[in-house]
């Protein structure tokens, strides 16, 4: 049985950033990078200053920027952007 976690019932933005952090992280070591920017822009939503200060979101942030396919890539890097980090440039071009 897969146990579904409702990150949006909890109380506190900081722990439903947390486990949304945690959730893209997850996604990233998959290579599914896709749905890790889906939840980076989640966690935006839900606290902008968060991602803009958060070391794990800006790590997390970099590798869908550099591996992710091109459309993912650029949303990504806008996303980026808004939280304040500097472009980065892919190794491929």
């Amino acid at each position: 049985m897969i146990a579904v976690v409702e990150h949006d019932r909890s109380p506190s933005i900081e722990r439903r950033v947390a486990f949304l952090l945690d959730q893209a992280k997850g996604y990233g070591q998959r290579r599914d990078y896709a749905s890790a920017l889906l939840t980076l822009q989640t966690a935006e939503a839900e606290a902008p200053e968060d991602m803009r200060y958060r070391p794990a979101a800006h790590q997390i942030l970099r590798t869908v920027t550099e591996r992710g396919r091109r459309p993912v890539a650029q949303q990504a890097a806008l996303l980026a952007g808004r939280v304040g980090l500097p472009p980065v440039v892919r190794p491929n071009g």
